[in-house]
């Protein structure tokens, strides 16, 4: 019968490969951070809440936003989620965020952008209580139409589990696995 078990040489630089992979999905070069927000519906016209992230530099200070994304709205919007804010909303009037101990500052940030072409507006806490937080209704710039709360009273933000621990739990699972192949082949070699 033929040995199908890996050489001692392959199986270690496997396991050292995805070592030194969990180590990269650790590093975070880009330095920055994830951060979840939802609104709810208050005094629009669209009963539902809108939920997405944002991704800020890392750390506590004000900063403007490098991607948002919308990942949750009520069906009757009109949207296709998930919704990259800077491609679908292409003029954006304000990006200002704060962090302070790990947390958006939503008394001192702001964010507000216009589709051009459609007139659709989203909005986190923008010139409030004109406008506050708010998503239209698809290709509609009135205000009231979709999901709005003007004072921000349901305007919540969280720091989601970093992408990272998750890797380096996979990357250590790989390297268990590994370790115990390798212990079971050293163990059938000598049996042999």
């Amino acid at each position: 019968m033929k040995n199908l078990t890996p050489p001692l040489r392959t199986t270690k630089i496997l396991a050292l490969t995805g070592f030194l992979a969990s180590l990269a999905l650790m590093a975070d070069p880009a330095q920055a951070a994830n951060f979840s927000f939802s609104f709810s519906n208050v005094e629009g016209l669209t009963p539902g809440t809108v939920a997405g992230t944002i991704v800020l530099g890392d750390g506590n200070g004000t900063f403007a936003a490098t991607a948002i994304t919308i990942t949750s709205t009520p069906a009757t919007l009109g949207y296709t989620d998930p919704i990259d804010v800077f491609s679908y909303f292409n003029n954006v009037s304000v990006n200002n965020f704060v962090v302070s101990n790990g947390q958006i500052d939503f008394t001192n940030s702001s964010f507000a952008a216009v589709n051009s072409t459609f007139s659709s507006i989203f909005a986190l806490n923008y010139d409030s209580p004109s406008f506050g937080s708010l998503l239209t209704v698809k290709d509609n710039d009135n205000t009231s139409s979709g999901v709005l709360d003007q004072n921000n009273k349901t305007l919540a933000s969280a720091v989601p589990e970093p992408l990272t621990i998750l890797g380096a739990m996979t990357a250590a699972g790989f390297g268990a696995g590994f370790k115990r192949k390798l212990a079971k082949a050293q163990k059938d070699k000598k049996d042999a």
